[in-house]
């Protein structure tokens, strides 16, 4: 069983999918994380890569496997439109080539490609953003929860384990003012949420992701 997380900026883009295909998507993601080197769906390793790509529907998401734990980095909403072209036969007009036909076996293999090449350098961007603090990973159980509509601040308090009690104190805040913040009555200033977010272990922005 592996660990598995998302950035913030998949989780983002998980939240924006009706929320039937969202279901699919994480039900395939936590089967994955299971057993990635049986699960039976399209989760194939890229090639020449370190990355794994699984395929649900229209939906990629492509994925890093390091130090126990299965990283979503990037989702892929709509099917990637450009291919690779190779001519087979050339048709000339007026002595010019005009179009160059491909066998359509051939045009989805070389698609194909092109969509593993897109994949990877999508891939690849997403991890630099991560080594270089642009980017952060948020656990499953996490983004779970911010994906079932919990408010980011009880979201992460109760991942840590931590009561609005102990929280407050960590954090030397009001408890009042925590279970206003998580009601929604109140949004909280740059300074309550910074102690917070350090008392949590996390960015400020974790505790905005609502927004």
């Amino acid at each position: 069983m592996e660990r598995l997380s998302y950035t913030r900026r998949t989780l983002k883009g998980l939240a924006k999918l009706p929320r039937a295909v969202r279901a699919r998507l994480q039900r395939e993601l936590v089967a994955v994380a299971a057993d990635p080197l049986h699960y039976r769906g399209d989760w194939k390793r890229l090639r020449g890569s370190p990355y794994w790509r699984l395929r649900v529907g229209r939906y990629r998401a492509i994925c890093a496997l390091q130090e126990g734990e299965i990283r979503l980095l990037v989702l892929k909403i709509e099917p990637q439109r450009g291919c690779i072209q190779m001519s087979v036969q050339i048709i000339e007009k007026d002595g010019k080539p005009e179009y160059a036909v491909v066998p359509y076996e051939e045009w989805r293999r070389l698609q194909r490609l092109a969509e593993e090449v897109a994949d990877i350098r999508a891939a690849d961007a997403a991890m630099r953003a991560l080594e270089a603090g642009e980017e952060a990973l948020i656990p499953a159980a996490v983004a779970d929860a911010l994906l079932d509509g919990t408010p980011p601040l009880r979201a992460w308090r109760k991942y840590r384990g931590y009561t609005q009690r102990e929280l407050a104190q960590m954090a030397g805040v009001s408890q009042g003012a925590i279970a206003q913040i998580e009601s929604g009555r109140r949004r909280g200033s740059i300074r309550l949420l910074t102690r917070l977010a350090r008392a949590l272990d996390i960015e400020i922005a974790d505790l905005l992701m609502e927004d």
